[in-house]
């Protein structure tokens, strides 16, 4: 028997306390409908905002290849990335695109700018780059990095592109920055430079060293010899000059004055005792029959008798 059907069976001051209790549960239910529509208001009012921005295009990691020759020696072009943003909702009236962790990087508007390549990019493009009226169409923005940008540590450098607008939080992107790795042409080429090249100009370096030692060695032993067979012939050399010499530089016949000149030249042991380029030039001018010659180059040799060496020849002597 339900509660309605058990009060009317007792009369009517039961039924007049359920019907109270009814009115109350019903404004009880009424204050909580009440109380619950403001605070649905507020959440509502508070959850986030959709972003509407969207940015495509921008990878994680961008990888500038290595190059073998030095900075100094060839300059390397900048890096140049297109990426797009666009309005998911209504347009976006204003916003600024800035970067930070990159050095000397650029922003560029490629629809404001006349483009001729991403050097010329990279004089066009600027620090921090403005843009009004984004809508569902998307736009196109360059990133322009210059080599130095990319750091020769294998870790690479990271940066950030930044976008901000009015109202909103700044929005970041991250990227890595780093060199690519060298072709195994260029790996060839830098273990050559690097192991092989030194290691042979260090070779030829001590080769060229010993060389010049011994040759150093060779004119000084040369030079010692010369000034001891000086010292040790002086009274025969001063006869020599001041008596036969003369009269064989000054013989007319040809014959006659090879035959005394390498004799006494010979008897006097003058070619095992002078340096071997002198002894050279002597020779030659022996079998030029240069009679001038010979004697300049004797002056050289014998400083001391000068004198007497030329003072056949500054005199007028047959041509044979």
């Amino acid at each position: 028997m339900g509660v309605t059907s058990w009060c009317a069976a007792r009369g009517f001051l039961c039924q007049a306390l359920l019907g109270s209790m009814l009115l109350t549960a019903q404004l009880a239910c009424a204050q909580a409908g009440a109380a619950s529509a403001p605070t649905a208001a507020a959440s509502a009012a508070s959850a986030p905002r959709p972003d509407g921005l969207l940015v495509s295009g921008l990878p994680s990691i961008i990888e500038y290849p290595n190059s073998v020759w030095p900075d100094w020696l060839w300059s390397q072009p900048p890096l140049c990335l297109s990426f797009w943003l666009r309005s998911l909702g209504p347009p976006t009236p204003a916003l600024k695109l800035t970067s930070t962790g990159m050095l000397e990087a650029r922003l560029l508007d490629p629809g404001t700018a006349q483009r001729k390549g991403c050097s010329t990019d990279l004089k066009l493009a600027a620090t921090t780059l403005s843009l009004s009226q984004l809508t569902e169409n998307e736009r196109a923005v360059v990133l322009v990095l210059p080599a130095s940008a990319f750091p020769a540590a294998a870790g690479g450098a990271k940066g950030k592109v930044l976008v901000l607008r009015d109202g909103w939080p700044v929005k970041e992107y991250g990227l890595t920055l780093r060199r690519d790795d060298y072709e195994p042409y260029a790996k060839v080429f830098l273990w050559l430079m690097g192991i092989a090249v030194p290691g042979v100009i260090g070779v030829f370096v001590t080769l060229l060293g010993f060389k010049l030692t011994k040759y150093v060695e060779s004119r000084n032993n040369e030079n010692e010899a010369l000034e001891r067979f000086r010292r040790d012939e002086s009274d025969a050399l001063k006869k020599f000059f001041g008596g036969i010499y003369k009269t064989a530089m000054e013989m007319p016949d040809r014959d006659d004055y090879l035959r005394t000149i390498e004799g006494e030249l010979r008897h006097l042991r003058i070619k095992e005792g002078i340096p071997s380029k002198a002894h050279g030039r002597l020779l030659k001018a022996l079998k030029q029959t240069n009679r001038k010659a010979l004697a300049n180059e004797l002056a050289l040799i014998f400083p001391d008798h000068k004198e007497a060496i030329l003072k056949p020849v500054t005199q007028e002597q047959p041509q044979t």
